[in-house]
């Protein structure tokens, strides 16, 4: 029969089996027997059925652990699971839903109260299959939408000519984005980190990015450091507005630049971010601008930000700001914290900005084109089999 739900029945006594299945095949079910739980399992593993019934006293393998086994196993934790058994007391009844059953049927049952939970078990699971594909194409058609509103390459080309991005959401929307804005003499670029990742950060990094949107309309050359400050107060009152009682202390970290092509010369300000500049120039260090170090040709500096993120905890926090001047072929990174936290390598440890710092300057020779395949591979590397830890973005530009 076409769709024909598979149930797997776990039971030590062969005429329960027996009846079982003659009774769940009149209702035109196929059926997998199994005589104990270490059987049951593998039978669950190899078969991959809809749903499981099983006992609770058996030998090898009690039905507890059964049940244990199975939602442990990430490919089989949403299968429904129903108990069979002669144990009717409260603490047994809790400690089997406990253990992740659906369902506890107390023997002896009725042949209608079996079928009906099956059946109500199995449409639960149609159901949910049905709104987590409703939600899925939800997320998706957010992704859509974030993917419209942040600047497309070819905008940002026109802008600055020569630049990469790597941009790697750790679920599908992010809580990071990227920022641009064209002024009549000035062009910002920057990149953001919005609390959380998924659902809750791309919903946050939507709020951000429109909040520097707002400024920049009124002032399209506005200094780095005033378009954080204004916009650290506007997040920090959108927050308030929504929990007086308890303000929400999400925020938004992020590297911002401004870039004057005449005077020749970068602004920053930064919430909880840096950037970094690769330059032949021999620039003054301070408490803000630290060397770290050298080919002999050229210097990677680093441009310190403020330790307060936008909107988090300060509403009246002056940002800071840094003026430094640029020449030819200096090269500027900005970038969230996922590259360098994402863990990896021999031994399981976060990337680090100090190795991020030795790609950076190592690789700089090659264009820039080259160096983003580089860092790419370098980052895949050193993840390896890991999961992504969190969203990932790294942009760079050469003057």
């Amino acid at each position: 029969m076409i769709n024909q739900k598979k149930i797997l029945v776990i039971d030590d006594e062969k005429n329960i089996r027996e009846t079982l299945s003659e009774l769940l095949m009149f209702c035109n079910y196929e059926v997998i027997v199994a005589k104990n739980g270490l059987e049951g399992i593998e039978s669950a593993e190899q078969q991959g059925p809809d749903l499981i019934i099983c006992d609770i006293m058996m030998p090898e393998l009690d039905g507890y652990e059964v049940a244990k086994r199975i939602r442990s196993n990430e490919k089989m934790a949403m299968i429904p699971f129903i108990f069979l058994s002669a144990k009717s007391s409260n603490h047994d009844f809790r400690k089997g839903l406990g253990l992740g059953a659906d369902d506890y049927l107390i023997k002896p049952f009725s042949n209608q109260e079996l079928i009906d939970t099956v059946a109500m078990r199995l449409e639960r699971v149609k159901s949910i299959k049905s709104d987590s594909k409703n939600l899925k194409d939800s997320i998706n058609n957010a992704k859509n939408i974030q993917n419209v509103i942040l600047p497309k390459d070819d905008e940002i080309r026109k802008v600055f000519q020569k630049n990469f991005k790597i941009y790697m959401p750790r679920d599908v929307v992010s809580g990071d984005f990227f920022w641009m804005n064209e002024g009549n003499s000035h062009a910002h670029l920057a990149v953001a980190d919005c609390t959380g990742h998924g659902v809750p950060g791309a919903m946050l990094s939507m709020v951000c990015y429109e909040k520097l949107n707002a400024v920049a309309a009124i002032n399209k050359d506005i200094s780095p450091g005033n378009l954080l400050t204004m916009v650290n107060g506007m997040i920090y009152d959108f927050m308030l507005s929504h929990n007086s009682e308890a303000p929400i202390r999400d925020g938004m970290d992020i590297a911002m630049c401004m870039i004057d092509h005449q005077q020749q010369a970068l602004s920053f300000s930064g919430a909880a971010r840096p950037l970094y500049i690769i330059t032949e120039q021999k620039l003054e260090e301070g408490d803000l601008l630290i060397k770290h170090n050298s080919d002999g040709k050229r210097s990677l500096y680093e441009l310190k930000g403020d330790i307060y993120s936008i909107g988090a905890s300060n509403r009246n926090h002056v940002f800071t700001e840094q003026t430094i001047p640029i020449v030819k072929s200096d090269r500027i990174y900005l970038f969230s914290d996922g590259y360098t936290d994402q863990f990896g390598g021999e031994k399981d440890k976060k990337y680090n900005r100090l190795r991020l710092r030795n790609t950076l300057l190592s690789s700089h020779r090659l264009s820039i084109e080259e160096q983003k395949v580089l860092l790419e591979k370098e980052l895949n590397d050193w993840m390896g089999q890991q999961e992504q830890t969190d969203d990932i973005t790294l942009m760079a530009l050469e003057i």
